[in-house]
């Protein structure tokens, strides 16, 4: 096989469909069941070392022998004589397990991967062409159902959810591009397939309506509104969201100008904003009040500290019994208010915002807007700040051909349209404060709440919430009302287990909830049994779309490589917290550096600094990096240990002598 650089690869694997291997002469190798089985669990885990016992479980579907560790072994040396030399040597012995050594044009999971990164990148660059072109080519690469021959389920839910979703992601990504060009004919059908496969996820709906209408079949693009509201509420009980919102309202907007005005008419032809829908009259953008937010969490239970914050923000009364106790503090009138809510990884910051700007909406008249900026999204580049703006002033209604390219007169023709006016901006998910200063209003009639992963420090004037985790009541609390009636009994002691094992997590409470909502035959021993692992915990926390190992790799992956390997040398500590003196131990740094590195750490809330140079991980996140720390060179995770064990009892000796002295 040649790769895309023009170097030449001996072999081939692949695991989107039956379990593929090609040896250097292209020729198919078949294996026995167990041999076929354990090549997929390295092959799922590739680059990575999968220590013998997890291989074990995999391989025997969690119902693994006594004498299972041995076996493998015995596997192993039957795997690399049937694969021949080329493959086997790409099966290494590596304590306290084995890897497999691939690169990303040898095993289709890697090229895939790689295609849908490529794909999303190259959509939020504006290249259409390469974003269709790179998501074909990825989805193409799939044969079948993943794993399809493999005989361990513990397996496929390890992995078949993730590639899921960027299987998913890319047939968006595709279409997206696809509309961009003007392909929207040929998609329709296309899209009627995905919507009608997949209903409950609205970019698709969205994508067919916005293809319908702009081919002229706009009765069609209302139909489609209507079908997907109906399963929307039917299925989830929720409204559509603020883009399919969006979309409706846009094609009804054009249907009544069409109605009043037909082209050819000498009225200027026009694209409604945010479809590319051309309609035979000018539109009005200051008529355009837009109504954006999602529709509000389902069961948002506790917050009550961080909602009384957010309704006390000066002269913005939230409707509730609470009076408010910031009224006085208008001095700063005309300053734009904000509120910044940061938190680790399913924390639930876009749930509190949402559920806080749902209660204000009523004093906010002249719209709420509602952005997603993909900071930590899977398969998105962050927006940047001129994409934003188009988004924003097009939702303002401003036609498209008026938005300036040019970012400051964007961002200036941005602050001239929410001059005075009462508008809520919430800008989720944000990354910098660079991508979201060009969104703050210039007046202080609008309030912005922004969500992060990171602490936004140099938003001087915003009112920073930093999320805890939910108190334990709460926790439970979540716990039974997601699960569903019934399943969780009043009372139980196992529901505060699992709320525990889920570290009063809400997006972990919610997903492990789902599981025993969407899992008849479980009851709370069953679920608590899956999570007491330690080892398994993060990677059982999956429900399909949502996944908590997929969730802590994207905060990971937005360190660089100097935090990213500290935060791996975190997974090894032994006791409960640490200090700047441990960390260094650990990463061979000096404690200045390391010190800076993890109060870095903290300001991306993968660290609690529960006190002046202190520092802990929260059970979950500990785990991640555990597991993250395992696929290192095993010589480097025991000389970290070691360094870390010497300064341990270097001090213990330091502080024995001062002890002794004083009985």
């Amino acid at each position: 096989m040649v790769a895309a650089g023009g170097e030449v690869f001996s072999v081939r694997l692949g695991i989107l469909g039956p379990v593929l291997v090609l040896d250097d002469a292209g020729e198919q190798i078949h294996l026995a069941v167990r041999q076929r089985t354990l090549l997929a669990a390295l092959l799922v885990h590739v680059n990575r070392t999968v220590p013998v016992h997890q291989l074990a479980e995999l391989v025997w579907d969690g119902a693994a022998p006594h004498n299972a560790q041995r076996t493998i072994r015995t596997y192993v040396v039957r795997l690399r004589h049937d694969l021949g030399p080329a493959v086997a040597a790409r099966v290494v012995t590596h304590s306290p397990g084995y890897l497999i050594r691939l690169e990303p044009a040898e095993l289709d999971t890697l090229e895939f991967e790689a295609l849908c990164r490529h794909a999303g990148a190259a959509l939020g660059a504006g290249s259409g062409n390469e974003a269709s072109s790179a998501a074909t080519e990825a989805l193409g690469l799939w044969r079948d159902a993943p794993l399809l021959d493999v005989p361990s389920q513990l397996l496929r839910e390890q992995c078949l959810p993730r590639l899921e979703q960027l299987r998913l992601q890319a047939a968006e990504d595709g279409a997206e591009a696809r509309l961009r060009l003007g392909e929207h004919d040929g998609l329709v059908p296309q899209l009627r397939e995905l919507a009608g496969a997949f209903p409950l996820r609205e970019k698709f709906h969205v994508q067919l309506m916005t293809a319908l209408a702009r081919a002229g079949r706009r009765a069609e693009a209302l139909a489609a509104y209507q079908n997907a509201r109906k399963v929307l509420v039917g299925e989830l009980g929720i409204e559509p969201g603020p883009e399919l919102r969006a979309v409706h309202e846009f094609v009804l907007a054009g249907e009544r100008e069409l109605a009043r005005d037909r082209p050819g008419d000498g009225v200027p032809r026009v694209e409604v904003a945010g479809t590319g829908v051309g309609t035979g009259a000018q539109t009005s953008a200051a008529a355009v009040v837009p109504r954006h937010l999602p529709s509000a969490p389902g069961h948002f239970t506790g917050r009550q500290d961080e909602l009384l914050i957010l309704a006390t923000l000066p002269n913005r009364p939230m409707q509730s019994d609470t009076q408010t106790v910031a009224q006085a503090q208008t001095d700063a009138a005309g300053a734009v208010v904000i509120s910044a809510i940061d938190g680790m990884a399913g924390i639930g910051k876009t749930a509190l915002a949402i559920h806080a700007a749902h209660r204000l909406a009523e004093s906010f008249p002249d719209g709420q807007l509602f952005l997603d900026l993909h900071g930590y999204t899977k398969g998105h580049a962050p927006r940047t700040a001129d994409q934003a703006l188009d988004f924003l002033l097009r939702a303002l209604g401003v036609p498209t051909e008026r938005i300036p390219l040019d970012g400051e007169l964007a961002a200036a023709l941005y602050r001239q349209r929410l001059a005075e006016t009462r508008t809520l901006i919430v800008l989720d998910n944000a990354a910098t404060e660079a991508q979201v200063r060009p969104l703050l209003p210039g007046t202080g009639s609008c309030l912005v709440l922004i969500t992060s992963r990171v602490r936004l420090k140099g938003l001087d004037d915003a009112q920073i919430i930093s999320l805890d985790l939910l108190a334990e009541s709460d926790a439970v609390a979540l716990l039974r009302a997601v699960a569903g009636p019934d399943r969780v009994a009043p009372e139980d002691p196992l529901a505060g287990e699992i709320a525990g094992l889920c570290g009063y997590l809400p997006l972990a409470l919610r997903i492990a909830a789902s599981l025993l909502r969407h899992r008849p035959a479980w009851g709370l021993e069953q679920l608590a049994g899956q999570l007491r692992d330690r080892r398994r915990r993060v990677s059982a926390l999956s429900d399909g779309e949502r996944g908590l190992p997929a969730v802590f790799d994207l905060s990971y992956l937005s360190l660089d490589e100097a935090h990213r390997r500290l935060w791996r040398r975190l997974g090894l500590i032994p006791g409960p917290d640490l200090d700047a003196y441990a960390a260094a131990a650990l990463a061979e740094l000096a404690p200045e550096r390391a010190a800076g590195l993890l109060e870095d750490l903290v300001d991306h809330n993968l660290l609690i600094a529960y006190a002046p140079g202190r520092y802990r991980l929260h059970d979950l996140l500990r785990a991640h990096a555990h597991t993250l720390a395992a696929a290192d060179p095993a010589p480097e995770s025991e000389a970290a240990v070691g360094r870390l064990l010497h300064y341990y009892a270097h001090t213990a000796r330091s502080a024995s002598v001062p002890i002794a002295r004083h009985p």
